[in-house]
């Protein structure tokens, strides 16, 4: 949709199994507008303390807790032939070796992001996983602000295009 996010289609390019990637660090000096970053949790607090730095508009998809660990316990056994492990794997475990541990790391490291968005009042926008990637038109209307120069039929096009719903895995009742 011509939003500056460092990417365009050509250029991007997911690891097979993982399927992860794409994260930039807006720390850089070359960093592109739209950053996606799950690893800004980390850093929120220095970030916002930057004043060479500022965050418009933070947008936040959410999926259950639960799923979010199964599907990282999912990547890393894919990947490693084990959920628990202390190989780094993209998409995988989380600041953790163990997978049932992760949906308590997930809540914090959430928890950790959200009171620190709150705390400097950086305006945010949730959107629900897995519906942001099965309705286009409900995320054409959370992210609106963001298309000055996109209609909806426009967006509609490049969500049908791009997206790749064989990719969406169920792992509880909530990712419906």
């Amino acid at each position: 949709l011509g939003l500056h996010t460092g990417y365009n289609e050509e250029s991007v390019a997911l690891p097979s199994i993982e399927r992860a990637g794409l994260e930039l660090d807006v720390r850089l000096s070359d960093a592109p507008y739209i950053i996606k970053s799950p690893w800004l949790c980390d850093y929120i607090g220095e970030v916002l303390s930057n004043p060479d730095i500022q965050i418009d508009h933070a947008i936040l998809p959410v999926r259950s807790f639960e799923a979010a660990a199964a599907s990282r316990a999912h990547v890393q056994r894919q990947v490693t032939g084990k959920p628990d492990g202390e190989i780094t794997v993209a998409g995988g475990l989380w600041h953790t070796n163990v997978a049932a541990g992760q949906e308590a790391v997930l809540r914090l490291q959430f928890t950790k992001l959200i009171e620190a968005l709150v705390r400097h009042n950086v305006p945010t926008t949730t959107l629900w996983y897995p519906r942001l990637v099965r309705d286009p038109d409900y995320l054409y209307e959370k992210l609106s602000f963001l298309f000055a120069d996109s209609d909806p039929a426009t967006f509609r096009s490049v969500f049908e295009r791009t997206r790749n719903i064989g990719l969406v895995h169920q792992f509880t009742s909530a990712d419906i």
